[in-house]
C-alpha cells in the first residue's frame, strides 16, 4: 500500500515538473522576469539578469541583448551568437527561469498584491493565495487582462494565470 502510494506521489511530481519545463520553453520573457545564464567553462560569464522595463539585459561582452518577447531558448541563441567569434570559439549557452515577473490580484478580495507566479496557476488558486473572497466579491464577476492587450474578459474558476495578467474582482451588488 505504502509503495503504491509513494509511486503516485512520484508520478504527480514528475508531471508537474514536466508541465513547469514545458511552460518555460514556450513562455514569452518579459520585464520583471529574472533569467540564468550559464557559459560553460567560463564562470565569469555565469550570471543572474532581471529582463528590465524595456525588455533587455545586459550581458558582458556583448551589452545589451533583446529579451523581450523571447523564449529562454531563443535569448540562449542571441547570446550565443553574441559571444560566439569574437570572444569564444564554441559556446555552450544555457538559460534558464529563475523566476517569472509576478501577476496582480485586486479587486474584492483580502489581500490585493503581486504574488510570484508559478506554473499551473489558475484563477480560484490566485484568489486563494490572495486570501480568498471579501463578504461583498461578486463571484462570478472575475474579471482578467492579460498583459499587453487591452481587452478584459470574464475568467472561470480553472482559467490560466499567466505571468503579468491583471485579476480584478468586481463588488457584487447585494
Amino acid at each position: 500500500m505504502q509503495k503504491k502510494i509513494w509511486l503516485t506521489a512520484i508520478a504527480l511530481f514528475m508531471s508537474f515538473a514536466a508541465a513547469a519545463e514545458s511552460y518555460q520553453q514556450q513562455h514569452k520573457l518579459g520585464p520583471g522576469d529574472v533569467v540564468s545564464i550559464s557559459v560553460y567553462g567560463e564562470p565569469e560569464l555565469s550570471k543572474e539578469a532581471t529582463i528590465d522595463k524595456i525588455g533587455v539585459i545586459d550581458f558582458p561582452f556583448i551589452g545589451e541583448v533583446l529579451a523581450l518577447g523571447a523564449t529562454t531558448e531563443q535569448l540562449q541563441q542571441k547570446v550565443d551568437r553574441g559571444l560566439r567569434g569574437d570572444y569564444l570559439v564554441d559556446p555552450e549557452v544555457t538559460v534558464a527561469m529563475v523566476r517569472y515577473r509576478p501577476y496582480y490580484v485586486n479587486g474584492e478580495v483580502r489581500k490585493p498584491s503581486a504574488y510570484p507566479y508559478t506554473p499551473g496557476t489558475t484563477v480560484i488558486k490566485a484568489i486563494t493565495l490572495a486570501g480568498g473572497y471579501t463578504q461583498r466579491a461578486a463571484k462570478d464577476k472575475v474579471l482578467i487582462q492579460r498583459e499587453g492587450q487591452d481587452n478584459v474578459y470574464r475568467a472561470r474558476p480553472d482559467t490560466a494565470v499567466r505571468p503579468g495578467d491583471v485579476l480584478t474582482i468586481k463588488e457584487s451588488l447585494f
